[in-house]
């Protein structure tokens, strides 16, 4: 006779496929289907950081799955991405989507409270990096923060992985961004996180950056948050 821990056993799989049948035809919105578990902790961390009530910019926004993520933590008052192409045929709520021409941040002085680069800024050459890095301290009221791939050193296996991931997005990029996307070439911009600390703390108006590892909340160990606090001299509006 079956014990009962058998029995639960048998129930479960045959529940799992009673409960997809009754669902098949569902017809409201599946909000669940455009979040990941990894990618909510991480937008939680980011919002913890935030503060009710910030304009926020999202620079190489892709589907803007960030600037939504983000806004089940907080609320704000204007959300904003750009990329170098526009998403086509995507229309979020409260989130003004453009295109921009990869350069420059199409936007006046101290625009926003806070921008934002999720995992971008390691593909292009780093004149390119600190350019655009630039162009977020001019249009930042108060914080830059920049989601990386970046750890302590990087073992062998760690450098053929940044190269493989360099390569695939050349290949993505080129497709996509056509002739606004210019290749690295190398792995220039996959630094260490002393690295990313010297060049973000070598911008000026930058007061501090705060490193957090996100390791303990993702699969991969190299996950990075860097929180850059801008400070700006009440006398100068340089950047």
């Amino acid at each position: 006779m079956y014990g009962w821990r058998a029995k639960v056993g048998v129930l479960v799989p045959v529940q799992s496929a009673v409960e997809w049948l009754a669902n098949v035809r569902r017809t409201v919105p599946r909000e669940y289907r455009d979040y990941t578990t990894s990618n909510l902790l991480k937008a939680h961390r980011v919002a913890q950081t935030l503060r009710d009530g910030d304009e926020i910019l999202d620079v190489g926004c892709g589907n803007a799955h960030l600037l939504r993520e983000l806004a089940l933590f907080r609320s704000f008052h204007r959300r904003v991405g750009i990329d170098l192409t526009a998403p086509q045929h995507l229309t979020v709520s409260d989130v003004d989507l453009s295109a921009y021409d990869g350069q420059t941040l199409p936007f006046p002085d101290r625009s926003f409270d806070v921008v934002i680069f999720g995992y971008i800024l390691h593909y292009l050459t780093r004149e390119h990096a600190v350019r655009l890095l630039s162009e977020a301290c001019r249009v930042a009221r108060r914080q830059v923060i920049l989601l990386e791939d970046s750890l302590p050193h990087f073992s062998l296996l760690y450098r053929l992985r940044n190269r493989l991931e360099r390569v695939k997005s050349d290949i993505l990029y080129a497709g996509s961004g056509g002739q606004l996307y210019r290749p690295a070439r190398d792995e220039q911009m996959f630094l260490t996180l002393k690295e990313w600390v010297v060049l973000l703390e070598a911008l000026p108006s930058v007061a501090s950056v705060r490193i957090e590892r996100l390791d303990t909340i993702s699969s991969l160990i190299h996950h990075t948050m860097f929180d850059v606090s801008l400070s700006y001299d009440s006398h100068t509006d340089d950047c």
